[in-house]
Formats: C-alpha cells, structure tokens, sequence
C-alpha cells in the first residue's frame, strides 16, 4: 500500500492534520528520487521513483494515514478501518437500505480511484448476519466488477450461482453474465453460448425472471432455460428430484450389462465377470453419490438394486430363482444402498481434516458432551422439511 502513495501529496490532507509547514519538506523527500539494482559490483541504469514512500521509515506510516484518513466521509453506512484492511457495515432491514450500502461502495471506489488506491479485488468479500438477506453487493476493483456471485469453476466448465430468498429479491445474474463476457473478451477467449445453459431451482422457477442473453444488442442470443441439466456427471433438476439422473445412471449401467453377457458366452469365470462388474458396472451407479443418495425414495432406490441384481444373475445362473438377499451372499457383496450408506459415512468422517470442513458447524463443548450418554460431535440441526435437506444436514443427524 505505501507504494501506492503519490510524491504530490494532497494538500489539503497536509493543511487537515497541521503538517503543512513540512509540506515542503516532505515533498523534497519525495520527490526526485532514483534508484538502481546492483549485482557483484555491477550496476544497472538509474531509473526514476514515480511513487511511494521509503519502506521502514516513520514517515512512511504518518502519510499513509493521512492518505486514507477522509475515506470514512464518503460513506454514510459505519465504517472501520485498521492499517489498510477496512470493513463497511450497514443493518440491513428493506430494500432502501441495500440501495444506500451499495452507493456506499459505489462512493468508496470513486474515492479509490481518484486518489489511485485501488482495492484489492480477490481479498473483497461479502458477508450477511441474520436472514433473509441475499442481496448482492459489487464494487469495480482493478477493471474487473466484484460481485457477491458464487461461481464454480472445473477445467472449462463454469457455474454461476445466484441466491434469491424471495420475490422482493430481483436478479443480478445478467450483470454476471456480462462481466464474465467481458473478461472473456479481454482474455481473448469466448464464451460457448449453444452449450451454456440456465436452470432455476426452487418454486421460483414457476414465477420465472427476464431470460439471459449474451447483451449483444438487438441481434442478442438468448440462453436457453433448462429444467435438467448434466453438470459434472449428475443431472440436476429443477425441483431437485433424482428421479432423471437415477433413469441416467440406470440405462447407462444396463447397456454396459450387454458386454458382461458377451463375455459370459465367451466362457470367462464367475470371479473374472464380478471383477469386470465391480470395475465398470458399479462405479456408474455410485458416482457422486454423496450429492444425491440421502434424497432417494425407496423406489429409486430399488431401480438402482435392480440393476445389481441382472448382474448377479448374468454372472451365477443359480442366483436367478434366489431373493435378492440371498444371492448377495454367494459373492458376499453388500446391497448397493448398505455400500452407499458406508461411502457416505466415511466421506462425512473425512470432512473434518479436508479442504471443505468450514462446511460442519462449530463443535460442541467437550466440557458438555463428556458428561452426556450419547453425546455427538456436532450440533443436529434442527430442519421442518426433508425436500432439500443437504448432505451435511443429513449426515449431522444420521451418521454422528
């Protein structure tokens, strides 16, 4: 940040604090100033210093501070700021309040930006206290808009998100769309709008806002609004139902059950044909299955278990007059419910010590819990419905 600081320092700032009699003084400071690199003796071109301040002197800290000490003037939310971390604050109670935090950041980076103080725009973050209120806040940081957006990136797919608690909540997902079509262009890349898609989940999907286009003008490509979408291997809908990717996963496990009937006739061994089930036939039916298994009815449940059960059938003849339970014990494998029950559990177990256990609630005090019968790690939340439970929800209540 002192390197941000301009030779001309304001003086105004100077004659605000009563350092205007050394406001010449500082300058010659400043001002006129070289500097060179040297290397076993040998030394480069002198080059002029166009800012900053000399790093480690006193000085240095006493005009950064009056640099930045009128920022809080411009705003009329609660402002407070250390060294040169600042946090803008604001209860938050209608939609007025939101409009007057955002012309509150608006001000703040006219602020920046006349005096050349940019922010730091992958340090900026967004943070609500209390409910029911997603409103999305941005600021333009170093050319590029920070916007409250969740966006999920994996090698070239990308995934914008947008909360939106209610219908007083207007969208923001075309102004996200934009800036991420013109960071495309500045990048010299573009976007695939054919394969782009767009889906609302939730019941606001029955009272839908505008539909996004790329914001070419009158020759616009609009995207096209989807009800199921494959991203990343699972297809999601709309009212997050499985029922679609449950019918994908099964017709793409059952045409792979054609290969283990071809290489029955060809005369390969029972334990030959389960290992080529359990390495290619199976994995499909228990891909991702953290994200959708605790969602399941018994009856997507079962179309899954009969797939297992063809196979069984393909691989030991005897097993086709057996109940299913019984012909999983000739191979000794467990239904595919009980395994997915077990990946889960262990991938639950496995959170605390990963990349994502921000996700788990603050722990319960051992103080407490040791003195309890059955006591759990974590707090069991405490949910009306079932329809979008989460996997962390589900596995606070059923696997601690």
């Amino acid at each position: 940040m002192l390197s941000r600081i301009q030779p001309q320092i304001r003086q105004s700032s100077c004659l605000r604090y009563r350092v205007l009699g050394s406001y010449k003084v500082i300058n010659t400071i400043l001002l006129d100033r070289s500097q060179r690199v040297m290397v076993a003796g040998t030394g480069s071109v002198w080059a002029s210093v166009l800012s900053g301040v000399p790093q480690g002197s006193v000085l240095g800290s006493v005009l950064f501070l009056c640099y930045i000490n009128d920022m809080p003037e411009t705003v009329s939310s609660f402002i407070y700021m250390y060294a040169d971390d600042t946090k803008i604050g604001r209860a938050v109670s209608n939609i007025e309040d939101n409009r007057r935090l955002q012309a509150d950041l608006d001000r703040v980076q006219e602020w920046s930006d006349k005096w050349q103080l940019r922010f730091n725009s992958s340090r900026c973050k967004v943070m609500h206290l209390g409910h029911n209120n997603s409103k999305a806040y941005s600021m333009n940081c170093n050319g590029s808009k920070v916007v409250q957006c969740l966006i999920h990136k994996y090698v070239d797919d990308t995934t914008l998100t947008e909360l939106l608690v209610n219908n007083s909540h207007v969208s923001e997902m075309q102004t996200f769309l934009q800036l991420l079509q013109t960071w495309t262009t500045n990048n010299k890349m573009k976007i695939n709008y054919s394969k782009t898609k767009e889906m609302i989940l939730g019941p606001l999907a029955k009272q839908p806002p505008q539909p996004l286009s790329d914001g070419s003008g009158s020759d616009c490509v609009f995207i096209e609004r989807v009800y199921h979408f494959k991203l990343l291997g699972i297809n999601i809908s709309y009212d997050m139902n499985w029922q679609a990717h449950i019918d994908a996963i099964s017709h793409k496990a059952a045409s792979r059950l054609h290969f283990l009937r071809i290489l029955k006739k060809s005369g390969l061994k029972p334990h030959h044909l389960l290992h080529f089930y359990l390495t290619v036939i199976r994995p499909v039916l228990e891909y991702c299955s953290v994200v959708w298994h605790h969602s399941l009815t018994k009856a997507q449940s079962e179309t899954l278990e009969a797939i297992q059960r063809r196979a069984l059938r393909i691989i030991y003849p005897p097993t086709i007059s057996m109940p299913y339970i019984f012909a999983l014990t000739l191979p000794k494998l467990p239904s595919l419910h009980n395994r997915r029950e077990h990946i889960n559990r262990q991938f639950f177990t496995s959170i605390s010590s990963s990349c994502i256990s921000s996700l788990l609630p603050i722990p319960r005090n051992h103080d407490v819990t040791s003195r309890l019968r059955a006591a759990s790690l974590y707090p069991r939340p405490v949910t009306r419905t079932k329809r979008y439970t989460s996997f962390i929800n589900y596995s606070l209540l059923h696997y601690q």
